[in-house]
């Protein structure tokens, strides 16, 4: 009798899901994934000549990307965060080949701005920080920026990098999105009782 019972009882925990004893868990992203989730949901964009020469120290022509964007309101420290691939512009109807993954990261009164540019594989490029400057009545102005370059082994910025690469692949400092309240509990009991 007890043999039987431990056998009914074996089979019965065969026949439970490997996956219904633990909770499952979100996976981190990867670089691979990340990309793979601009590329598909990202918007697109043209990055300035300009402005990928001065911020990024990339060769002053335009680059094309797919970004994903965060808002101020959905990181816990209230700054907004772009993830780029960038793209070098090919001749028309040749697939882009991308190039580069660009971070920024943008304080709320848009006065710093840091950026990370890495390889395909995530690898940390150049670092750099754009700081707003004023003219004599209070307003930033085009060219009134100062880019400095970060040094990439300081701790400061492997700090700050890790901070947007845990909030890109591991959510880490988002806020948790709002459930909906549960629904009201019905009377389960008849109100005679």
């Amino acid at each position: 009798m007890k043999i039987a019972a431990c056998l009914a009882l074996g089979l019965a925990c065969l026949s439970i899901p490997a996956d219904a004893a633990a909770p499952k868990t979100k996976k981190p992203l990867t670089v691979d994934g990340l990309v793979k989730k601009a590329v598909k949901n990202g918007d697109d964009s043209k990055l300035p000549a300009v402005i990928a020469a001065r911020t990024l120290g990339l060769a002053k022509k335009d680059y094309v990307s797919k970004a994903l964007e965060a808002q101020p309101e959905e990181a816990q420290d209230g700054l907004h965060r772009l993830f780029s691939v960038l793209y070098e512009e090919v001749e028309r109807g040749q697939p882009p080949v991308p190039v580069y993954l660009a971070w920024a990261v943008q304080d709320k009164e848009l006065r710093e701005l840091s950026s990370y540019l890495t390889d395909l594989d995530g690898k940390l490029k150049k670092a750099t920080r754009l700081e707003a400057r004023t003219d004599g009545e209070g307003d930033a102005g085009k060219g009134l920026g100062v880019v400095t370059n970060l040094e990439l082994g300081s701790d400061e910025v492997k700090k700050a990098f890790k901070k947007e690469l845990d909030f890109w692949f591991r959510g880490s400092g988002r806020k948790k999105k709002a459930t909906s309240p549960p629904p009201k509990a019905t009377q389960a009991v008849p109100s005679r009782w």
